[in-house]
């Protein structure tokens, strides 16, 4: 986008001030993270050429201003065109643009990249003030430190004024002396040259603002595709940008959805009847947090879901039960009479870590459980306080008194038990706390399939948490997949170890986006989410994701889009909080997700998805790395509408969803536990194998299997489908596929 807007947060909204700085934070670190190479690519692919004169020399000029690391372009304009002309091919640097009407230029804002101020002197014959121009443009450069000494610059002009005709640049280095006659046109040159002719005949519509419609540009095929649902004229599209420029809003999504959805389940959602809705409206993966809550809650939590699939297994999809850990966190003591605690921006609080104060917190002092809290603060850190809605600065520590007197950032309301971030301080806290150790124990007990395991900071942690599940319980605990939660600066910086120890990731938005500044959470969730992409592991994006529907029977276009742009990111599953587990509109909240899911996963570009994955595979692949590769283009170029892959540990469904296939896949498991923890990669549709298995049953099996498929409609009489499998039962050997097709 070139602009973003602001609405009621600037015309009714208490903090208009901070909405702004916020956008612009954000801005600033999209623009810096957008990939400028690929970009370039695709718009030159795009456009059909002959490219006229403006077109071609705007893009000369950015060419240049890239390739030779010009902090500045610099163009005069009276029409403005010049400066939407280099604006359309985004260069990194700043266009400066000189208007000499005041409205021309104020409409430049409009286009990314420009920074428009007006020319105050009269319009001289054609050219003759051009020199002048530039030197007005280059002091404004320099007082406003957009080009310094030895700094180079592009100047961009037309050969007559008023018009829009772009067709010279130059580049020049600042402070360096130029000859101020070659930047107007000679007149014996202009007299030689029919320019007028040159920019009608090299004018034609190869704009896209221009073009009647997009599939003037897009190949044929595509033409044909119009409509037939899963964005199949965006499909087939050679490059990004006409990928998006092709999407459909009356396209029919997949009729199923790929992307999991897990979902916290709290005292409104954990009957049978609520659980089966839900399931109904979407839900893959139970959720239980255990920061609140009995084990006599959980534990009924854990037998209404596995009752709710007893009683209506629906399309006989397994249910999975995850356990989210406490973890290493620090929250605050009880208020005094349980209720809130109003404080006021400016006032004094005392911070107490002694054990004295854990039910007496009010207006004047609040407890933290955290005994080290004056040990690792340092004067002017930050306490952030219920998902940063309270800010507290440290103004002075007294260690021998276990406490720190510090400064009310913003007025607010402080309740009990609310947690607390530190940003930017490694806290010396236990992986896990005998409370987690006591909850995995319970995990064990249960036979859930995962754990959610929170604060993880090293790759050791993960070690901690899978060395106690097998404690409990060598097979149960061995079996349990294991997901981290990376929500601070120590996770982050560590995140590469941890990823190569741990199962999958969850970017766990909420305290991460408290830890490090709100800015910068897009940058972390693209960044891990990618590379768990490129690992092959499952990754969940959490918080907030339609976080006005707790209240709200429909979410803001904004939470929509971030669900989409999730899905869009590579993210395998989504996650609801608060929505689901105290909502007003729990089935609405499910339902919802559900359907921007499927919308992002049909707009996915898969021809994209796929080069980039094979642009970085690492020659030779293993055998069944390389087979799995090999299922997955077998079925896109047979056009199959379903990957069928029995399995006992789980890990040949894990590789084929690592290449994205388009269509389902159906994943016959003999442990219904390895098969439930399956909803963690995208596409995968775990079912249950209830008879004994026995050597050289796969043909059974798989006709079990396309027997279940056709009787919850994945597939029909007359489509093609791949069944994959392994040259022995129990291991991890994917080395056999075929296509078959139904009679």
């Amino acid at each position: 986008a070139d602009c973003v807007m602001l609405s009621g947060e600037t015309a009714k909204g208490s903090y208009p001030r901070e909405a702004v700085t916020m956008m612009a934070q954000v801005c600033l670190e999209a623009e810096a993270a957008a990939y400028i190479k690929a970009v370039a690519a695709d718009m030159k692919a795009s456009l059909p050429h002959p490219l006229s004169l403006n077109d071609s020399v705007a893009k000369s000029v950015v060419d240049a201003a890239t390739t030779h690391g010009a902090k500045l372009i610099i163009t005069p304009t009276s029409s403005g065109a010049s400066a939407r002309l280099i604006s359309k091919f985004r260069p990194r640097c700043p266009i400066l643009v000189l208007a000499r009407d005041a409205h021309v230029g104020a409409a430049a804002n409009l286009n990314r990249g420009c920074l428009p101020f007006f020319y105050p002197h009269a319009k001289q014959a054609d050219g003759e003030d051009v020199p002048a121009r530039f030197a007005y443009a280059m002091n404004i450069a320099k007082a406003l430190a957009l080009a310094a000494e030895g700094d180079t610059v592009c100047f961009a002009y037309g050969w007559q004024t008023g018009v829009a005709s772009l067709a010279n640049f130059r580049m020049v280095t600042v402070g360096a002396p130029f000859e101020n006659t070659f930047l107007a046109t000679p007149p014996s040159l202009l007299a030689l040259c029919n320019f007028t002719a040159t920019e009608a005949r090299g004018h034609r519509a190869n704009t896209l603002t221009e073009l009647t419609s997009i599939e003037e540009i897009l190949p044929s095929a595509n033409k044909l595709a119009s409509h037939q649902g899963m964005q199949a004229a965006a499909q087939d599209s050679p490059t990004d940008l006409l990928h998006k420029a092709a999407l459909d809003i009356y396209s029919e999504p997949a009729k199923l959805r790929g992307s999991s959805i897990i979902c916290t389940i709290g005292p409104k959602t954990k009957s049978v009847e609520m659980l089966t809705e839900l399931r109904k409206c979407g839900l893959n993966v139970v959720r239980m947090n255990f920061s609140h809550g009995s084990y006599e809650y959980h534990g009924e939590v854990i037998a209404n879901a596995r009752k709710s699939f007893e009683e209506e297994p629906l399309d006989g999809r397994l249910l999975a039960i995850a356990l989210d850990t406490k973890g290493p966190e620090i929250r605050t003591g009880m208020t005094k009479d349980g209720g809130n605690v109003e404080l006021h921006k400016g006032g004094t609080i005392t911070v107490s870590v002694d054990p004295a104060h854990k039910d007496a917190c009010d207006a004047h002092l609040v407890y933290m459980d955290y005994a080290n809290l004056p040990k690792v603060m340092s004067v002017g850190g930050i306490i952030f306080v219920d998902d940063g809605l309270l800010g507290l600065k440290v103004s002075s520590i007294d260690v021998e008194g276990c406490s720190l007197a510090c400064e009310i950032l913003n007025s607010g309301m402080l309740g009990s038990k609310k947690g607390c971030n530190l940003p930017e301080v490694d806290v010396d806290l236990p992986a896990l706390s005998e409370k987690d150790k006591a909850d995995l124990a319970f995990g064990v007990e249960q036979n859930v399939d995962m754990i959610f395991a929170s604060f993880i900071r090293k790759a050791q942690d993960v070690r901690d948490v899978r060395a106690r599940l097998v404690e409990c319980d060598p097979v149960v605990g061995g079996r349990i997949r294991i997901i981290s939660k990376i929500e601070n600066h120590e996770g982050m910086r560590n995140f590469d170890e941890i990823l190569a120890e741990t199962d999958g990731v969850m970017v766990a938005r909420g305290d991460l986006g408290i830890e490090i500044p709100s800015e910068k959470v897009f940058l972390a969730q693209k960044m891990m989410i990618a590379k768990c992409n490129i690992a092959g592991k499952p990754v969940i994006c959490a918080t907030q994701m339609l976080e006005s529907m707790t209240s709200n029977p429909r979410p803001t276009r904004a939470e929509a889009s971030d669900v989409a742009n999730a899905v869009l990111d590579g993210a395998d599953c989504v996650m609801l909080s608060g929505e689901t587990a105290k909502g007003s509109y729990p089935r609405e909240a499910v339902t919802m997700m559900a359907q921007v899911c499927r919308e992002a996963e049909s707009a996915i570009y898969q021809k994209a998805y796929t080069a980039g994955l094979n642009s970085l595979a690492l020659l030779p692949l293993g055998s069944s790395d390389a087979v799995a590769a090999a299922v997955v283009e077998a079925a896109s170029n047979a056009g199959a509408k379903l990957i069928c892959t029995l399995t006992a540990t789980g890990t040949s469904a894990k590789l084929i969803a690592k290449y994205r296939p388009r269509c389902p896949i159906l994943v016959l498991a003999s442990d219904s536990n390895i098969g439930a923890a399956l909803h963690l990669h995208r596409g995968c549709f775990p079912f249950f194998y209830p008879h004994e298995r026995v050597p050289g049953d796969e043909d059974e099996r798989f006709a079990y299997a396309i027997t279940l498929a056709k009787g919850t409609g994945l597939i029909s009489s007359g489509d093609m489908i791949v069944l994959a499998h392994g040259w022995r039962s129990g291991t991890s050997s994917l080395n056999s596929f075929r296509l078959v097709r139904l009679s």
